[in-house]
């Protein structure tokens, strides 16, 4: 059996890491709500640790109601 890794649960999105060193977290932006962004797809938040990145992408998503 191949070991599948850690994984996030549906919805959680991605983080990674980049050569920086810091971490890059994003956040997926419905299509009645892209007008608000610009038109993006993603919104993307940045933090010196993985945990912080999706701590400041879990706080925006909670002020804008988006899921």
């Amino acid at each position: 059996m191949p070991n599948k890794g850690k994984g996030r649960s549906s919805g959680e999105g991605h983080v990674r890491k980049h050569s920086s060193g810091s971490y890059e977290a994003r956040l997926y932006v419905p299509v009645k709500q892209r007008h608000l962004y610009g038109g993006k797809r993603e919104i993307s938040f940045w933090g010196k640790t993985e945990g912080l990145a999706l701590s400041k992408r879990a706080a925006q998503k909670e002020l804008e109601g988006i899921s």
